[in-house]
């Protein structure tokens, strides 16, 4: 087992699920009786504490995320600054939104793996979809009446009443702005494979569509087999969003032109 095991990617691109993935097969832990609810838009975020159970209480200085100090998941720089493991001897697995910065992780873990999700223009606007439903839409609090993503105006008083016109509107608009900032933006770090050693590349139309190339693809680089419980909470989180996706954008019909 390495030291630690880093999954960077862009919000909206399944990394919770990966490494929900990656502890759960790591560790031989079934999460698949865990749903991926409709009512919170199949995210996988209800997970982490599972993930994280082997984190210590690091906290990124003045980062906030879902109403809680944040160790990991919404860093604005390299989480392996803030976070260490509990146990040694038990999976150590984080996520970040940033590339591995290579001085910090040979510094601190030398014997690392890092799984980058990458993806592309043609992914951009169900990647909209995800961020506008998992984290604007799932993250508003109707007292302060404002998400944990209030930058991004919405226009709306209520992002969960929004007719599907209208929510088709604003994942759009969301899709031309980054159309029009991945090249420059922070989106540029991941519309294309890592380059970086010790670093195994994932697109995000093989994790939401090609499940077993994936799970080979993760067999190779762990050098373990999955428990028979992996490919189960894997096809359950698959089943959920194109649920998700068919109820709340029927418009976008990702799964069909990707499979």
């Amino acid at each position: 087992m390495k030291d630690v095991y880093v999954v960077t990617f862009h919000a909206g691109t399944g990394g919770t699920f990966l490494s929900t993935l990656l502890y759960s097969w790591l560790s031989d832990t079934d999460l698949s009786s865990k749903p991926f609810r409709e009512d919170v838009y199949a995210s996988s975020h209800h997970l982490e504490d599972i993930v994280e159970s082997n984190h210590s209480q690091i906290m990124v200085p003045g980062v906030n995320y879902r109403g809680k100090p944040c160790m990991i998941h919404s860093s604005q720089t390299q989480a392996l600054l803030f976070v260490d493991p509990i146990d040694k001897n038990k999976p150590f697995v984080i996520r970040q939104h940033f590339p591995i910065d290579l001085d910090i992780i040979n510094d601190k873990y030398p014997d690392y793996l890092n799984f980058n999700i990458y993806f592309t223009p043609d992914d951009i606007e169900v990647v909209c979809a995800n961020m506008f439903l998992k984290n604007i839409v799932n993250t508003y609090d109707p007292d302060l009446k404002q998400n944990n993503w209030s930058y991004i105006s919405i226009g709306h008083s209520d992002p969960r009443n929004l007719t599907i016109k209208e929510r088709e509107f604003y994942i759009k608009r969301l899709a031309r702005h980054l159309h029009n900032t991945q090249e420059t933006g922070h989106h540029a770090n991941f519309i294309k494979p890592c380059t970086l050693n010790q670093t195994i590349n994932i697109s995000f139309a093989q994790l939401m569509t090609q499940p077993e190339k994936v799970l080979n693809i993760l067999e190779k680089g762990l050098d373990i087999p999955p428990p028979d419980h992996v490919h189960l909470l894997y096809q359950n989180y698959l089943n959920a969003n194109l649920l998700m996706l068919n109820k709340f954008c029927p418009w976008i019909d990702y799964f069909t032109q990707n499979t």
